[in-house]
């Protein structure tokens, strides 16, 4: 079972890590704290999403984190790894999972050439109450890199959280 690696202090507004977005970050999931437990939910939930590709580069890997706001109809409340509260880039981690080009042999990291104006599809699984594989508190999440819509195939981009 492979999975995202946490990087806590190394991808938020504190880092000293040069990285750029290739892709403009989205929610792909969203869960009410408040009352998740409370209610019946699906085991496992694939959903697919486009990701627009905003400029030319070379994309290394699939990060993931958290936002937190204080409630959903008002965003301008938040934390996550951005927000000034310097804890939040300390204690709340963004995931890694390291993406590598086609046919490159086991063990590579050579990263997948992108352009701007493409289009990848993302295949996001939620898996939750008796469909979870950890014992992790919370949802647990899958990210499938496909490649593009013009049909590049599978990439390796395949990970459990």
């Amino acid at each position: 079972l492979e999975r995202l690696v946490p990087y806590t202090k190394w991808l938020g507004s504190h880092s000293k890590m040069a990285y750029r977005w290739l892709s403009k970050p989205r929610c792909v999931f969203e869960v009410d704290l408040n009352t998740y437990g409370t209610a019946d939910v699906p085991p496992l939930e694939k959903t697919m999403h486009s990701l627009s590709i905003e400029a030319n580069g070379r994309a290394h890997a699939v990060v993931a984190r958290w936002v937190a706001w204080g409630a959903l109809e008002n965003r301008s409340l938040s934390l996550d790894a951005e927000s000034e509260y310097l804890g939040r880039g300390l204690t709340w981690p963004s995931y890694v999972q390291a993406l590598v080009a086609q046919s490159q042999p086991p063990g590579s990291l050579e990263p997948i050439s992108v352009q701007n104006g493409e289009s990848w599809q993302l295949e996001v699984a939620v898996r939750q109450g008796t469909g979870k594989v950890t014992g992790a508190a919370g949802p647990e999440f899958s990210f499938k890199l496909l490649g593009t819509a013009a049909g590049n195939s599978d990439l390796g981009g395949d990970t459990e959280l």
